[in-house]
């Protein structure tokens, strides 16, 4: 069943355990499931990518979502959300 959006795991990886993300990479589907939540706002409403970050902060000081903020989760949502060239990465 398709929860918020477009989330694929394959458990086959070499790295993954139960969970393999191939969209956000998060260490589980509820992370990637409340990492689309924020791709979904962020395109539906034009939101800037300071925003974005800082909702990917307040996700990442959970106990849970600590990767949150890692780099390769936080380029995977610049780039679901379509940013370009124009905007910077770096906040």
């Amino acid at each position: 069943m398709k929860k918020l959006g477009y989330i694929e795991t394959d458990p086959k990886m070499p790295w993954c355990g139960d969970y393999c993300s191939l969209s956000y990479s998060m260490f589980s589907e509820e992370g990637d499931t409340l990492v689309d939540g924020i791709v979904e706002v962020a395109k539906g409403t034009n939101a800037d990518w300071p925003w974005v970050y800082d909702k990917l902060i307040k996700l990442g000081e959970t106990e849970k979502f600590g990767e949150a903020t890692d780099t390769m989760v936080r380029e995977n949502v610049f780039d679901a959300i379509g940013y370009g060239d124009d905007v910077s990465f770096w906040v």
